[in-house]
């Protein structure tokens, strides 16, 4: 999930390489992502069972980090212009409140499974 969502990141930025910045930004954040909750987990869950909806959200996993940190943050690094700092990306990532509540919920859920 983490792997392609930053190939559809780079992609985004390659059909978006004549249009604004504003027009870039649009296209790096709406295209990484998989519809996982609503679409594909229904369908694991029938063909597939329980070890098939681990598989998927395991999967859920790495789309969650790149649609709640990676995307946003780089899509607004590329509509403010300026270069492309890593460390101010990796800070907008970090305190993304998406990314940082779905952490929150996904260490409480293994701190429970666990205990």
């Amino acid at each position: 999930g983490l792997g392609g969502g930053l190939i559809y990141i780079v992609a985004g930025w390659l059909v978006s390489l004549k249009k604004s910045r504003s027009e870039k930004a649009f296209y790096i954040q709406n295209i990484p992502g998989y519809n996982i909750g609503t679409f594909a987990l229904p369908f694991t869950q029938s063909f597939l069972g329980p070890v098939g909806v681990l598989t998927t959200s395991i999967f859920d996993l790495g789309n969650a980090i790149v649609c709640f940190g990676a995307s946003f943050s780089i899509a607004r690094a590329v509509k403010e212009g300026g270069k492309a700092d890593f460390r101010r990306i990796l800070k907008s990532a970090v305190t993304s409140l998406p990314l940082s509540s779905f952490t929150l919920v996904m260490l409480s859920a293994i701190s429970s499974t666990i205990l």
